[in-house]
């Protein structure tokens, strides 16, 4: 099988969630990856379910950073990072609040972002966090966004040294 070179990922999952077994699901499958040596090191961070879109917070800088690399890669994220004007009533002032999505992956190569998970490909297939990580598995880079050079030393051996014996 072709061995990735080491990935790191970051897993962030939406603090206080209501259902926690698809994270326990993906934490074991990140597991699986990195004792399988696909996966180098996996951080998991929790972030709020929503941020306020015109501050400046960590999960805004995530965000923004996330989606500069969707646009490069031709992938949206928007469907899982939704927008939402928020109208309070009592002081008349409208935000625009920034939703989360419950579990996402920000997928490291030699330090560059290669993926972010959950989003939607180009021919508006959508990838999800858990299909993601069952393709890592079986070998597959479902986005096209890895480098899938052999980690392995490459098959070409040095050409044999004839021996020579000395005439006694």
């Amino acid at each position: 099988m072709t061995a990735y070179p080491p990935l790191t990922i970051d897993v962030y999952l939406r603090a206080y969630a209501p259902v926690s077994a698809p994270q326990e699901t993906v934490l074991e499958t990140v597991r699986d990856l990195r004792d399988d040596g696909l996966v180098a090191s996996y951080d998991v961070h929790t972030w709020p379910s929503a941020v306020r879109a015109d501050r400046s917070t960590t999960t805004s800088r995530h965000y923004e950073r996330f989606r500069d690399w969707a646009a490069a890669e031709d992938v949206r994220i928007d469907q899982s990072f939704v927008t939402r004007r928020d109208d309070n009533l009592f002081t008349g002032e409208t935000t625009e609040r920034l939703r989360t999505p419950c579990i996402c992956l920000a997928v490291r190569q030699d330090d560059e972002l290669a993926a972010v998970l959950p989003c939607t490909v180009a021919d508006g297939e959508h990838v999800t966090v858990q299909s993601y990580l069952e393709s890592l598995l079986d070998g597959v880079d479902p986005l096209g966004t890895l480098d899938l050079a052999d980690a392995e030393a490459p098959d070409d051996e040095p050409p044999e040294r004839e021996l020579t014996v000395p005439n006694a």
